[in-house]
């Protein structure tokens, strides 16, 4: 078993693919690692990595590191057209 540091925005199936090459494994790692599937692990955690099996041809291809997680703080709203309209503030219906 190994440790590595996680990167900003990863969650258990992004450390998956960037081990393994696959999201088989994410249950497998968030459990090793006494968390929950669903949460997004912060950044500069280190982590229990079990010796698995591994996915080359994936692994080979796989140029970055994923990291796929958005919070809510992130997320770009529109300040123009019809995402940013507001009815009867500066959308009037005729």
């Amino acid at each position: 078993m190994t440790q590595l540091q996680t990167h900003n925005n990863q969650s258990w199936f992004d450390i998956s693919v960037w081990i393994y090459g696959t999201i088989d494994y994410a249950l497998t790692l968030a459990l090793q690692n006494n968390s929950s599937l669903t949460i997004d692990v912060p950044a500069g955690t280190f982590i229990d990595v079990p010796d698995l099996p591994k996915n080359a041809r994936i692994l080979v291809a796989l140029k970055n590191i994923p990291a796929t997680s958005v919070s809510i703080n992130e997320t770009v709203y529109p300040t123009v057209g019809i995402g940013s309209m507001i009815i009867e503030t500066n959308f009037t219906v005729r």
